[in-house]
């Protein structure tokens, strides 16, 4: 009978982001991006760049 192990694996590194056009973003560029509201996730994809200022008329917030 094997003994039981206490160790824990290491977890596994955040993956990059990835822009619809194919480009590959280091993570933590992508969260300084997310945390200065330069970009925005919209499902898997990170998309970079300012929101449209029709779509933010009425709403609380820039995106």
């Amino acid at each position: 009978m094997r003994p039981y192990s206490t160790t824990r694996r290491a977890a596994a590194p955040a993956p990059d982001f990835l822009t619809p056009d194919g480009h590959l973003i280091p993570r933590a560029i992508g969260e300084a991006a997310l945390r200065d509201s330069k970009a925005i996730l919209i499902g898997d994809l990170l998309v970079l760049g300012n929101p449209d200022v029709a779509a933010s008329v009425g709403s609380r917030s820039n995106w």
